[in-house]
């Protein structure tokens, strides 16, 4: 689970098909990928991503309500 800090000028296309109903997120909304996703960096001493937009699995209304499966 991450929080979008910001969303680029390249990310969601109009021509793409697979973002036919606009952007998948916006800033500040909380979304979730999977644990290997994207590029890690550390920034001002937090842990940062660079994620592409097809690789954001889901939006979420509530992050707090997310727990990793145990199985």
């Amino acid at each position: 689970v991450g929080k979008v800090v910001s969303v680029g000028s390249d990310a969601y296309p109009e021509t793409d098909s697979r973002f036919q109903h606009g952007p998948g997120c916006k800033e500040g909304d909380w979304v979730l990928v999977s644990k290997y996703s994207g590029h890690r960096f550390e920034y001002d001493n937090v842990e940062m991503r660079l994620i592409n937009d097809d690789a954001i699995l889901a939006t979420l209304e509530d992050p707090t309500k997310v727990s990793r499966a145990t199985a």
